[in-house]
């Protein structure tokens, strides 16, 4: 499947939730500001002076730390049996040595269902377009759990700020 497709998947999963994450924007903007001491006229409170993602991305961020503990056998098998990497060679299922495309070995096995408004949501559609569309350096490089945490952190607030 290309990436063009995966990445309208997205879109279209946020767009169905965008309305119902507009009360926890409000309160993630009303905590802001109880802990920064700024009145509720006052200039709206930068949430990366604090360090803290946008919902969309938080949301993102935990699906992501999430499937890495489905991959690395930290989650439970419920979850883990969820999802899959895709083999090197779709055809045959073997790594060649001449691979074009590095990124191919760390991605995860879209489902093959037809996108619907609570399908899409499900864990086992919405984990392998979010953790295919991190960075291989993210994906690959992080060898535990805090290590991951804060690539995947970094990535994040580079996207959202």
């Amino acid at each position: 499947m290309a990436k063009s497709s995966n990445l309208k998947k997205v879109h279209v999963v946020r767009s169905h939730v965008a309305t119902r994450l507009e009360p926890l924007k409000k309160v993630q903007y009303a905590a802001a500001r109880v802990i920064t001491g700024a009145r509720r006229r006052d200039p709206m409170t930068n949430l990366r002076d604090l360090h803290w993602l946008p919902i969309p991305y938080r949301i993102d961020f935990k699906i992501a730390v999430l499937t890495f503990r489905c991959l690395n056998g930290c989650a439970p098998s419920y979850l883990s049996s969820l999802i899959s990497l895709r083999a090197a060679n779709s055809q045959t299922g073997r790594t060649l040595r001449f691979s074009c495309d590095p990124s191919a070995l760390y991605d995860l096995v879209p489902p093959s269902a037809h996108v619907k408004t609570y399908d899409s949501r499900a864990f086992s559609n919405y984990a392998p377009t979010v953790w295919n569309h991190l960075p291989v350096s993210v994906r690959s490089s992080s060898s535990s759990l805090p290590r991951f945490r804060t690539a995947l952190k970094i990535h994040f607030f580079r996207l959202a700020f």
